[in-house]
């Protein structure tokens, strides 16, 4: 008999399946595995998801990495990390390869796919498979196995699907969407009134779009002065617009603190969400 790895059995897949995991979207999705139930390679996290609203178990840094790269994409609308696959596709797939189906023991398991994402594009919404893994891992042989398998399941149902590595995950990208992460919302930061960030924000956006391209310490400096932002004020606003889309970067996702206003621009589709993003009350 075959040794488990994980505890995995049928009794507790179909305790799995009942109580609805791999079902939902946004805040009701439920992922398939959670930092509980298996051991990772990289520290698990669980982490709060501006775009669903809802905490993502991600088993490894590199998926960390890539959970705030997707959260901070805008055209991404819903992310379902550990997105289960059918096990009957999945073993038939794996016995039409002539390969072994991924086992815990004598138990087949259920496959994942490590990102399941929702993203609109020209106004239509589709789905983008992902599998996220170490480069260093790509020259074993039984990993390939299985994502072979995982790439034929999603082929079969006309859903793209690709390979992140750490390799192509930018120290930049995973910076700023770190430093983004949290801010589509300022309603829980102190605030004398309660339209104080509206304010600021508003105030913010109309000097950049008046004024020439100059270096932000010159545009911090005048907004300080001429509206009495406080200090740390302007980085909070700029932290914000970005993380709802008002104000995007032209350097490729990576922020320059040091660096011009030449590295923004205003996304006047975006500005509808600006009050609504503040909180509640700030309207």
């Amino acid at each position: 008999m075959g040794k488990r790895r994980y505890g995995i059995d049928e009794e507790r897949i179909q305790k799995w399946i009942k109580d609805g995991r791999g079902k939902g979207e946004l805040k009701t999705y439920q992922p398939w595995l959670t930092i509980h139930d298996i051991p990772s390679i990289g520290r698990v996290s669980r982490l709060k998801g501006d775009t669903t609203g809802r905490i993502h178990h991600v088993l490894s840094d590199i998926e960390r990495g890539v959970c705030l790269a997707l959260d901070a994409a805008k055209a991404v609308v819903d992310i379902r990390e550990q997105f289960p696959l059918p096990r009957e596709a999945t073993i038939a797939i794996a016995a039409e390869m002539g390969v072994r189906h991924p086992k815990d023991g004598q138990v087949d398991i259920v496959m994942t796919t490590d990102f399941l994402v929702d993203v609109r594009t020209r106004g239509r919404v589709k789905q983008q498979a992902i599998a996220v893994k170490p480069a260093s891992g790509l020259d074993d042989k039984r990993t390939i196995e299985k994502l072979e398998i995982e790439r034929r399941y999603w082929l079969s149902q006309g859903v793209p699907w690709r390979i992140t590595t750490d390799l192509e995950l930018s120290f930049g990208s995973k910076m700023f969407g770190l430093w983004c992460h949290g801010m589509t919302s300022l309603e829980h930061h102190d605030a004398p009134t309660a339209t104080y960030w509206v304010e600021r924000s508003e105030q913010l956006l109309a000097v950049l779009e008046d004024a020439e391209i100059q270096p932000l310490r010159q545009l911090f400096g005048r907004l300080e002065a001429e509206h009495a932002f406080e200090p740390g004020d302007a980085l909070t606003v700029i932290r914000h617009l970005l993380a709802i889309g008002r104000l995007q970067l032209t350097t490729n996702g990576s922020f320059a603190p040091r660096g011009s206003t030449a590295q923004f621009i205003m996304n006047l589709d975006a500005a509808e969400g600006l009050q609504a993003n503040l909180g509640a009350d700030a309207a």
